[in-house]
């Protein structure tokens, strides 16, 4: 039996700036030598790791990031490295500083590219922006010839940032992401001017992570797991990307993927066959590896079961 995965204690870490990029409260830590975290000469110069407190006492949204963080690894998309975590009693997750750990100078999240093309771009609302069209982000990442993630190893059909970003959409679906707003996708800048398409990260709005273990069990109980089904497939998951600036809502996680697929089927073919290849039961494994003290039995199932019915739906898609 895998080991449960640790939840490190980061009370005794220092400070260093609160981050005011996102919606819930987080803060850059430093750890202490001789913890057992490695890093590098580079993360030394900046703030080694961002905690990320639980949002709501309602909310799973510090295991889901971890059990997101491991599925993108399965499916070999670059990812920020998350690691369970509290600090002075409070529960969250920890996610490494993608500057320091590629070396780049900036990060530059996607209203800020957004805004620079349309001066008009709502850059400081997060959701219901009827601008975050995949055609505009995608555009944007052709635009200013976005690379991949440096030492990044990827199939032939993976040559710039727009097929990887297709990846993304991919995770996204599988895993019931609703956050993937235009802060949580982002480039990387190096001092001479190019960029690279940032590793994808902030994977917490997934798994059903907000709804209650009552209503896990009053959906799982339903008849062969249609009360999963029904949820998943609701109009209420949605993606925060829109198809047309005229819709009124955002398309679903799977719709976004879709819409991608048309504009990058040789991508979008090789992400499905990398979902094809995570073998049954791996998902499952994950989220048992989850510490009992942080996730019960019922969301284990639910979660289990919605990645199982995403994956299907996934896989039936002609591209």
């Amino acid at each position: 039996m895998n080991e449960p995965f640790p939840i490190i204690d980061t009370s005794d870490w220092s400070p260093t700036s609160d981050e005011m990029m996102g919606t819930k409260p987080k803060c850059w830590l430093r750890s202490p030598p001789g913890n057992g975290v490695a890093y590098t000469l580079e993360e030394m110069k900046r703030p080694t790791w961002l905690f990320k407190w639980k949002s709501r006492q309602n909310s799973d949204d510090d295991w889901s990031e971890k059990v997101a963080s491991e599925l993108a690894a399965r499916l070999g998309i670059p990812h920020a490295e998350v690691e369970l975590a509290n600090r002075k009693g409070d529960r969250g997750v920890m996610s490494r500083n993608l500057l320091a750990e590629y070396r780049f100078e900036e990060l530059i999240p996607g209203n800020r590219l957004l805004v620079e093309a349309d001066t008009e771009y709502p850059i400081e609302n997060f959701y219901h922006v009827a601008q975050h069209t995949l055609k505009r982000v995608f555009g944007i990442l052709g635009e200013r010839r976005v690379g991949l993630p440096p030492g990044w190893a990827a199939n032939p059909a993976i040559v710039g940032a727009t097929d990887l970003f297709t990846g993304y959409l991919l995770l996204d679906a599988w895993i019931g992401n609703t956050d993937r707003h235009h802060e949580n996708w982002a480039v990387l800048k190096l001092s001479d001017g190019q960029f690279a398409l940032s590793p994808s990260y902030d994977h917490a709005a997934s798994l059903g992570h907000n709804v209650t273990d009552a209503k896990r069990e009053e959906k799982l109980n339903r008849t062969n797991g249609a009360g999963v089904e029904e949820f998943v497939a609701s109009p209420k998951v949605r993606s925060a990307f829109f198809r047309n600036e005229t819709d009124p809502k955002p398309v679903s996680p799977l719709d976004a993927f879709r819409i991608a697929s048309a504009m990058y089927p040789a991508a979008a073919k090789y992400w499905l066959e990398q979902l094809r290849r995570i073998e049954a039961g791996i998902a499952t494994d994950i989220l048992n590896r989850v510490p009992d003290t942080i996730i019960s039995k019922t969301a284990r199932r639910f979660s289990s079961e919605l990645l199982r019915i995403n994956h299907e739906r996934l896989l039936k898609l002609t591209v």
